[in-house]
């Protein structure tokens, strides 16, 4: 063949594979640029729906938080579908369009998380009704059962007529099931529809039955940080314990002045000692409420201590009166800095005093706290986590490359014995407490998110989308901090379908602590509107002597102004913002909080402080005020999951009438006895007498009624330390009976 030809007989083969290699690669290109448009709207949308909840947030009243967070969800979701709808093109209005490409939303909170996702509901049958009040006004009402009530619907049409109750709700039943309405919503007719699903906490129940003498059966609400609620029983005593995990060795001193009473407050539980120091009342018996005239603790070789006598002297020169506790001197800091003509040292004094009672109530009730979880909880083991379903029915689940993503699996021989409580500090990321706290929280939001997206699937067969595998890095983030995942998928990118997911976290909201998002200025040029503030790893930040004081405030203070009365602000910080630490890769060698070989808070503050380099000294003032700021911050954040009263109890019922009963008793905080009248004669609870002796027949109470009725009389035995209690009766003690004692533990 000529060469004429043979170049004719290539083009003719050649040309066709060029041209359709390259429309494929066009096509490919478009289809990456394409996904990666998508990723940056979504990333996009997913920013402005964080920026909306720390808004609302930190301009949110702590004390409603509770009751306000799933609005303030649902407004940060409403902004993320807004913000996508328009950054796609779509208007506001037909956003609609957009939410069956978007199988699920997760927000992980302090103690718990949401997910927005489509779920089946029932279909409520409505009518409508037309209403005259001087317009004609017609409206959409959900049908109830009314039985023979005029206007109801008949028995005959609705399914389970004969089981209904006055006022059930009526759903529209599955086609063929009839009749028209049911009671029933198993039966009843259901479509598709987005919601904010029910708030699940980081919880795990447990029950170790290893020690017949003394089993579990407890329940553990994790949070972000080391805050945990326990109820349940231990031995045969119910508890409701709350507070802060920390290293009980960390605190060796805690004492107060009360009533000119030098007292250890770690004889108190961590109710009563932080009561003791802030001034609340313990009990309501009390008739004044003080805070403490003096508190302090130590920390390994760093002093805290904060003198009530100071925060008076300030109150009194602006003219404050009758205030007594630290939460009225707050009150009081508020006013002066929205008044004019306060002396401003005056005010930098009152607020460091204030952060100093705060931080010393929080080490205290902490290390009390600590003391009875490793005392109580020292056998608890992962094993002993009671719920496998998720584990036992879905080890695995697909994820959207095909890879299989495991559950974690407690019951496995390698951590099968594994103390949960072990001796290590709990707030190092390497220690059992903390690596078992992570994988709960990881294991429930694995599985509910799971069956969200397994749902969402069901709901829409077009397109078979399975959830996708976090990275290691991105579940960094998400058990450290409040966080958004946004999932999207479905929508055509060219030669593949779009399916990808965008995470953002929050250090600058309302509800947490995080170390590094916490700055500080000497305590005389707070609020200088010349002086810049810093992170406490700074090389800015220089320190002349160990006896300096630094006032510490979190960086969402200077990022949102919290609004607390018309045109008055909570925060109104005027320090200015140190370059180096807004732009933190100046120091990203040396920064500590950034470094991931750093584990807990305080080895960082300590590290920081044996670091020997000319800009940081050697000493205890920076070491002091880190202590004091992760502690007054964490002291300071509502917890929506706090429980009442931190204690436990026990109910002793049937106690013989008119003999003296013994009681043995450990750690006893309070007794509370019920007396009760047993004839109406003229004998009454006023005449009769009770005491209440300790194992060393030392008088604890004497008891004398007061009425004709049952009462129920406290008696405090905070400072006792006994192992029994003999209650027993004068005069006319066979007159009444102690009906029940409820003895009250630390």
């Amino acid at each position: 063949m000529k060469v004429d030809g043979l170049g004719v007989v290539l083009a003719i083969i050649l040309l066709p594979i060029i041209l359709v290699t390259t429309y494929y690669v066009q096509l490919q290109v478009k289809t990456i640029a394409t996904e990666n448009s998508y990723n940056t709207k979504l990333l996009n949308a997913t920013y402005d729906a964080m920026s909306a909840f720390e808004i609302n947030t930190a301009n949110e009243e702590l004390s409603s938080v509770a009751d306000s967070m799933r609005s303030i969800v649902l407004a940060s979701n409403n902004v993320f579908l807004n913000s996508l709808a328009t950054n796609l093109g779509v208007s506001n209005a037909s956003r609609e369009n957009l939410r069956p490409y978007i199988p699920a939303v997760l927000y992980t909170m302090y103690d718990g998380y949401y997910i927005y996702a489509p779920t089946e509901i029932p279909i409520v049958a409505e009518h409508e009704e037309t209403i005259n009040n001087g317009e004609n006004v017609t409206e959409t009402k959900g049908y109830r059962y009314y039985g023979e009530e005029e206007d109801s619907i008949e028995d005959s049409q609705i399914e389970g007529a004969d089981k209904a109750i006055y006022g059930d709700i009526l759903y529209k039943s599955k086609s063929g099931g009839g009749k028209p309405y049911t009671i029933n919503k198993d039966n009843a007719d259901t479509k598709t529809d987005y919601v904010l699903k029910s708030y699940v906490q980081y919880s795990a129940q447990y029950n170790n039955n290893n020690n017949p003498s003394k089993p579990i059966d407890i329940t553990i609400n994790y949070t972000l940080d080391n805050y945990l609620n326990i109820v349940g029983t231990i031995g045969d005593v119910y508890y409701t314990k709350t507070g802060y995990l920390i290293n009980p060795e960390l605190v060796t001193t805690a004492k107060a002045k009360v009533n000119d009473n030098e007292i250890d407050l770690k004889n108190y539980n961590e109710d009563q000692a932080k009561n003791k120091i802030l001034g609340v009342k313990t009990n309501a018996e009390e008739s004044t409420t003080n805070a403490a005239s003096e508190a302090w603790v130590k920390l390994d070789n760093v002093e805290i201590k904060a003198s009530w006598s100071i925060i008076e002297g300030v109150i009194k020169g602006f003219s404050y009166d009758n205030i007594k506790t630290i939460s009225e001197a707050e009150t009081c800091l508020k006013r002066a800095y929205d008044e004019e003509g306060k002396n401003v040292d005056d005010i930098r004094t009152l607020e460091y005093e204030i952060q100093k009672y705060k931080a010393i109530a929080y080490y205290t009730s902490s290390a009390i706290f600590s003391n009875w979880v490793y005392e109580n909880l020292k056998d608890l083991t992962y094993d002993n986590i009671k719920d496998q379903t998720m584990i036992d029915n879905y080890t695995s689940y697909q994820s959207t490359t095909g890879e299989k993503d495991f559950y974690y699996d407690f019951h496995n021989d390698a951590v099968k014995g594994r103390k949960i409580f072990d001796d290590t500090d709990p707030e190092q990321t390497t220690s059992n407490f903390n690596t078992h706290k992570m994988e709960v929280i990881k294991n429930s939001i694995k599985y509910n998110l799971n069956l969200s997206i397994s749902a969402y699937c069901k709901m829409n067969n077009s397109y078979d989308f399975s959830m996708p595998i976090l990275l290691d890095e991105e579940w960094d983030k998400i058990l450290q901090n409040i966080s958004i995942v946004a999932f999207m998928q479905g929508l055509d990118c060219g030669l593949n379908i779009y399916n990808n997911y965008e995470m953002v976290s929050s250090t600058n909201n309302e509800l947490t602590v995080t170390p590094s998002e916490i700055y500080y200025v000497p305590k005389g040029k707070f609020n200088d509107e010349e002086t810049n503030y810093h992170r406490i790893d700074c090389p800015e930040l220089v320190e002349n002597d160990e006896n300096d004081d630094y006032i510490s405030f979190k960086s969402k203070e200077v990022k949102y102004d919290k609004i607390y009365a018309s045109n008055r602000y909570q925060y109104d910080h005027k320090n200015l913002a140190c370059y180096k630490c807004i732009n933190t890769d100046n120091y990203y060698t040396e920064s500590l909080f950034f470094n991931k070989n750093a584990t807990s808070y305080y080895q960082k503050i300590n590290s920081l402080m044996k670091t020997s380099t000319s800009t940081r000294a050697d000493s205890k003032a920076k070491k002091r005020a880190g202590y004091i700021a992760i502690a007054k911050e964490r002291q300071n954040i509502y917890k929506t999951n706090a429980l009442p009263v931190s204690e436990g109890y026990k109910i002793y019922e049937n106690i013989i009438n008119g003999n003296p009963t013994t009681i043995q008793l450990k750690e006893l905080k309070e007794l509370q006895i019920t007396l009760k009248v047993n004839n109406n004669n003229n004998n009454n609870l006023e005449t009769a007498k009770i005491k209440v002796f300790d194992n060393n027949n030392n008088e604890i109470k004497d008891i004398r009624g007061k009425q004709t009725t049952a009462q129920t009389v406290s008696v405090d035995v905070s400072n006792w330390n006994g192992t029994q209690v003999t209650i027993s009766g004068e005069d006319n003690f066979n007159s009444f009976s102690i009906q029940s004692i409820k003895a009250i533990y630390k």
